[in-house]
């Protein structure tokens, strides 16, 4: 085991409902878990930071990816629903994967030049094989932008890390960041929301 890994406990990514995500995501949910001015405010954000032409891997994607219109060379989602990632107009290219049962991407090293992770990485119950694989995926210098959330889809139980509370949780995605070298220089904005 890692120093990285010894920091987190397994009981820092376990989740009230255990049961397999699979069952959960078997319907599709297309709902807003933000409000309209939380909406735009990340979409500005990701304009921000996103430049033009970049390839983006939307992790943890869903119908909605709260891109802007900038022309991006490709935008790729990864979720657990097919007909979520199909309702998703700005996706180029769609993969249907649980994380939680299977952290390695299925894409080719140095594939991307930025991953999104919006609303989404309470639910992770190893975030650090998956920001690992996230890791190998980027290119030298790519950015990974990770939405911390606090309220939880409350039937799908997210983990320990998320019921922490909103310091806590801030606290910990930035130490996830770092967790192994992955990510230096790692800035994080705590949310508005």
């Amino acid at each position: 085991m890692s120093n990285a890994e010894l920091r987190f406990l397994h009981e820092h990514f376990a989740r009230t409902d255990e049961d397999d995500d699979a069952v959960f995501y078997v319907l599709p949910r297309m709902v807003h878990h933000l409000d309209e001015p939380a909406r735009a405010a990340l979409t500005s954000f990701y304009g921000q930071l996103l430049p033009e032409n970049a390839r983006v891997l939307d992790l943890m994607s869903s119908w909605v990816s709260h891109l802007p219109e900038t022309p991006f060379a490709q935008v790729t989602g990864l979720g657990m629903n097919s007909a979520e990632l199909e309702a998703n107009p700005v996706l180029t290219d769609r993969h249907v994967q649980n994380l939680n049962a299977d952290p390695v991407l299925p894409f080719a090293d140095a594939s991307f030049d930025a991953c999104l992770i919006a609303l989404s990485v309470q639910y992770l119950t190893r975030p650090l094989k998956v920001f690992a694989e996230i890791g190998r995926v980027l290119v030298p210098g790519g950015g990974l932008c990770c939405q911390l959330f606090q309220p939880l889809l409350s039937d799908q139980g997210g983990s320990g890390l998320a019921r922490a509370g909103r310091f806590r949780t801030y606290r910990a995605g930035r130490h996830l960041f770092s967790a192994g070298g992955l990510f230096r220089g790692a800035s994080l904005y705590p949310s508005v929301t």
